[in-house]
């Protein structure tokens, strides 16, 4: 599948997908998976009103258990799978309102190719400017260390007439934490023996290249 299509809709799952709140349990979503898969032929790619799929409510209502259970299937399409307003899996992280699941989530994503969907423009009702999943995680999440994560992985910044200032603080503060980062592994690299350096410049850039959400191959 290529990326961004699409996911099927069927208004006979609508009341499934909306029941997928922060406070379901994985073993009363298998049961559901299970009912609606045998009366409805339901699968995973299939999206109730405006194309939700469980994927994306999941990981917007900050469900782990859930959102982790499906991203653990082979299947990478249903990373790039979007509702008609446009919203991917990696959009739903910044409307995430638990900052950690929302970071954990975008890793998982992110290796499994979201970052080709982190510039994709977003038209949400009531927004008369198209949105991306930066510009979401600045202005309505406030969360920081999920920007600095898209920045790492190629976010483009949102143009400063549809920032606020709160948006606009958030940005400089994730830039300067990611300026940061690379300025203290310099600093610790510049400490070591020079016999040393190439060794262990290795291992912190795969250190942190994990925590960015990066799959390092050798």
């Amino acid at each position: 599948m290529e990326a961004c299509q699409y996911a099927k809709i069927d208004f006979r799952v609508c009341s499934f997908i909306e029941k997928i709140d922060s406070e379901l349990t994985l073993e009363k979503f298998n049961s559901s998976v299970a009912l609606y898969t045998k009366v409805f032929s339901y699968s995973l790619e299939t999206g109730g009103a405006c194309g939700w799929t469980a994927l994306s409510q999941a990981i917007k209502c900050g469900n782990e258990n859930i959102a982790n259970q499906i991203l653990k299937k082979d299947d990478s399409s249903l990373v790039h799978l979007r509702t008609t307003s446009d919203i991917t899996p990696i959009y739903c992280t910044a409307m995430c309102p638990k900052v950690d699941v929302a970071c954990k989530l975008a890793c998982i994503l992110l290796q499994k190719g979201a970052r080709d969907d982190l510039n994709i423009s977003v038209f949400i009702k009531d927004r008369s400017f198209a949105t991306t999943p930066l510009w979401e995680s600045l202005e309505v999440t406030n969360n920081i260390a999920l920007a600095k994560l898209l920045l790492f992985h190629g976010a483009i910044c949102p143009q400063p007439e549809i920032l606020s200032a709160k948006g606009a603080s958030s940005l400089e503060a994730a830039r300067r934490d990611l300026a940061s980062d690379v300025s203290k592994i310099n600093l610790m690299l510049l400490c070591l023996p020079k016999f040393l350096i190439a060794d262990v410049a290795r291992g912190i850039a795969s250190i942190y290249l994990s925590l960015m959400g990066v799959t390092h191959r050798h």
